[in-house]
């Protein structure tokens, strides 16, 4: 079963995948490989080394874009003021949160120490009239298939849907190196010219770095203090440096900022 399973998974991930036929001269793939790890490297899309963190590389990159139905990424971006106020909403529900992490802080010391220090600051009875988050909603493609037959789409306009797999408030880094991606997808296509497997004008020139970075300064104009400091505490070993100093380059002039580590 499990085997049938992985076959048909194989056969549904070939169908979104339309660059698997496409045929490239392995010596100018090389050579595009090479060039695109420059462009990278010369438009600061790097990372910090693990074994050496005083030396940088470039972050990992996929070559080609996914390909990704349109329809499904309206419906994503049409949902998204919703999903955010039902989470802002629950995070403000203690007798929910309590509830929902009850067993997990008893196993998850993690969670439990972020729970303590939810506590320490409800107790204290500090009330933020502002709020302002960083959040990142995951999703996966799924075939929509008929009751009768799983092997065929319920229909020929609709054959794939959304899931969400889940929503970040944590792990919502990446959006000042995924800015560049765009671009470095552009070059790419211009490098394989009429090998490339993409047209470059159907690439999402979307750029999430500005939008955090002018959201963050609004919450900072509405928290109406002049002299507040805005404060990134940040891991001592910090891979991921340089994607975390796009966002406060990304802030409007005039906000102060420092780093901290911990």
């Amino acid at each position: 079963m499990f085997r049938n399973m992985a076959a048909e998974t194989l056969k549904n991930y070939r169908k979104l995948d339309i660059f698997a036929k496409h045929k490239i001269p392995p010596t100018l793939l090389n050579e595009v490989v090479e060039s695109a790890k420059d462009w990278a490297i010369s438009h600061g899309l790097v990372m910090k080394f693990k074994e050496n963190p005083a030396l940088s590389k470039h972050a990992p990159f996929v070559l080609f874009p996914s390909p990704f139905p349109t329809y499904l990424y309206n419906e994503a971006f049409q949902v998204q003021k919703d999903f955010q106020t039902l989470f802002h909403r629950a995070s403000l529900d203690h007798e929910f949160i309590k509830d929902s992490l009850k067993s997990v802080i008893i196993h998850d010391e993690f969670t439990k120490l972020q729970y303590d220090l939810y506590e320490i600051v409800r107790q204290e009875g500090i009330k933020p009239k502002i709020y302002f988050d960083i959040a990142r909603s995951d999703y996966m493609i799924d075939q929509v298939k008929t009751e009768y037959d799983s092997s065929k789409p319920l229909t020929e306009e609709r054959p794939y849907e959304i899931k969400q797999i889940e929503m970040n408030m944590i792990a919502a880094s990446f959006s000042g190196l995924s800015s560049s991606m765009p671009s470095l997808h552009r070059y790419i296509a211009s490098e394989l010219e009429e090998h490339s497997p993409f047209n470059k004008e159907k690439v999402s020139m979307r750029v999430p770095i500005n939008g955090l970075g002018e959201g963050m300064a609004q919450a900072f104009e509405l928290y109406g203090n002049e002299n507040a400091v805005v404060l990134f505490i940040i891991e001592t070993i910090d891979l991921n440096r340089f994607d975390q100093k796009q966002l406060t380059y990304a802030f409007h002039e005039g906000v102060y900022m420092v780093m901290d580590a911990v």
